[in-house]
Order: structure tokens, then C-alpha cells, then sequence
């Protein structure tokens, strides 16, 4: 069996590669990874912009939500009278649970994620894009 195959692949004719054939294909490749990093560098320069824009609303919207349940008043007991509060601290750890304002720190820290996620995929953007990579 192995020797008919052996035998079968020498009868075919020897096709020759064209000159530059790699060089074609590497390029061809970092020309569609370049646009690719394009329109994610737009894409993500879009979310990076919007959510430093949603920085300020939602700083905002925690400072009201906090001073409308009573949590600062509660963080300022820990500054004023640091005593009574380790006396019973579990009761005002849990005083203070109840009155954070928990979807507005969640809406924040969502914002935050986006700048952040945002930010690492600028820069791997960046990189593909001005730094000059060969293979």
C-alpha cells in the first residue's frame, strides 16, 4: 500500500510556487488585521469617550443618592465618635449597607469598566497600528 502511494505521488507533476507567494500572504494578512484594528480603535474610542463623558453624571447621581439616604451621616459618625461605633460596629456596618445607594454605585462601577475595557482596547490598537511588527 505504502509503495503504490509513493508510486502515485511521483507520477504528479511538480507545480512550481510563485515568486514572493509569502510575502503576498503576509501581507495580505496584516493588511486585514490593520483594518480590523481601524475600526475597533473607532469602535472602542466611541465607548472610551462615552463613558468618560458618564463619569460626571454618575459621580453626581452617588453624591445625591447618598446624601438623600442618610450614608454620609453615617460616615461622618465613624470620624466623630469612633467609640460608640466599635462598641457596635456589626450594627453599623449594617445600618450603613442599608443605606448605600447600590444601584447608582453599580451604574459607576459598570462605567468605570467600560472606560477601563475601552482603554486596554485602544491600546492594543495603537500597538497594531503605529508600532511596526515583522514577522
Amino acid at each position: 500500500m505504502q509503495n503504490s502511494l509513493s508510486k502515485d505521488f511521483s507520477q504528479l507533476p511538480i507545480q512550481k510556487v510563485p515568486d514572493g507567494l509569502f510575502e503576498k500572504i503576509v501581507s495580505k494578512i496584516e493588511m486585514k488585521r490593520r483594518k480590523r484594528a481601524i475600526w475597533s480603535f473607532v469602535f472602542s474610542s466611541i465607548v472610551f469617550v462615552s463613558a468618560f463623558v458618564l463619569m460626571v453624571p454618575t459621580f453626581l447621581a452617588i453624591h445625591g443618592a447618598m446624601v438623600q439616604s442618610g450614608s454620609y451621616q453615617y460616615i461622618s459618625l465613624v470620624f466623630s465618635n469612633f467609640g460608640d461605633v466599635m462598641a457596635s460596629w456589626q450594627d453599623f456596618i449594617l445600618s450603613l449597607l442599608e443605606s448605600l445607594p447600590v444601584f447608582t454605585i453599580a451604574l459607576f462601577f459598570a462605567v468605570v469598566f467600560f472606560l477601563l475595557a475601552s482603554l486596554k482596547y485602544i491600546s492594543r490598537d495603537v500597538k497594531i497600528l503605529f508600532l511596526r511588527h515583522h514577522f
